[in-house]
């Protein structure tokens, strides 16, 4: 997993996306900096990539042609994910992830109440929400494109059972963690068996590439399931580290992304970049 990096600034990333697309056609580096009214030096401690190599790259990594054709390079081996999501093994261990099948028909009265805390840091994409229990980490999602009172709400929602709390002792060591850990943080993850099951196939899928919602499909078990699967991916509670943005549409198209597609366009980008320059 990536770890963020609070110096990144989302917005800028946001302004040049925003440009790249306006100009509709392929512009120089130095054209892009022009543009967006910045200097070579700080866009680079903005963007986070010291590979100087990179820098006539980046225009092509941002258009959405190229984020497009991402599918066609690095679409990852639908047999070997498939063999990775049924498989005991798993690319994280059950020390980094603990797994929690929810079961929505048990009666409200009978269901353990949790204590989920939250606060709000400044991450890779933009003001992120960081949410956690006592075990780990449970929701990460990011507010930049549609508001930080709509964001809140929508992952309270996701447990109406729990009882929330700002600050507390478990938000701010998961915020600790995910802004300057050098080692996986301790995930939470709380989901139906079908969303559970959809969501360990989505941490196979490696950085760098992407896999299809059909892929994911078949990749547990589910050929038929491909529309399910697409409302499992769209409800996985913690964003980037669950990597429900590497997946895309067999036509190449983006699909949808719940918080907003810029954001999701920026973690493909930005993740083109690490494996391109070795990271």
């Amino acid at each position: 997993m990536n770890q963020f990096k609070p110096n990144y600034n989302y917005t800028v990333i946001k302004c040049v996306i925003e440009e790249i697309d306006k100009a509709n056609q392929e512009i120089s580096f130095s054209e892009l900096l022009q543009r967006i009214n910045i200097k070579n030096s700080r866009f680079y401690r903005h963007f986070v990539i010291s590979c100087t190599r990179l820098r006539e790259k980046f225009c092509q990594y941002s258009t959405l042609e190229y984020t497009k054709h991402k599918l066609i390079s690095h679409k990852v081996d639908r047999t070997r994910l498939r063999k990775l999501a049924l498989s005991e093994l798993s690319l994280h261990t059950d020390n980094t992830i603990s797994w929690e099948v929810t079961n929505h028909k048990e009666p409200a009265k009978k269901k353990k109440r949790i204590v989920i805390g939250y606060s709000w840091i400044e991450s890779l994409f933009g003001e992120a929400l960081v949410m956690a229990t006592k075990r780990g980490i449970c929701g990460i999602a990011f507010s930049s494109e549609i508001g930080k009172n709509e964001v809140l709400s929508d992952m309270m929602q996701r447990w109406p059972q729990a009882k929330f709390k700002t600050d507390n002792e478990y938000s701010l060591n998961a915020d600790i963690k995910v802004s300057t850990s050098t080692s996986d943080p301790k995930i939470h993850v709380i989901g139906t068996e079908f969303q559970v099951q959809v969501w360990k196939a989505l941490i196979q899928i490696p950085r760098g590439h992407v896999a299809t919602y059909s892929d994911l499909a078949v990749a547990i078990g589910k050929p038929s399931a491909t529309r399910a699967v697409s409302t499992a991916i769209g409800k996985n509670p913690i964003s980037w580290f669950i990597p429900c943005h590497r997946v895309l549409r067999k036509s190449g198209d983006l699909g949808g992304y719940h918080w907003g597609l810029r954001i999701k366009r920026t973690m493909l980008n930005y993740e083109s970049a690490l494996r391109d320059s070795k990271v």
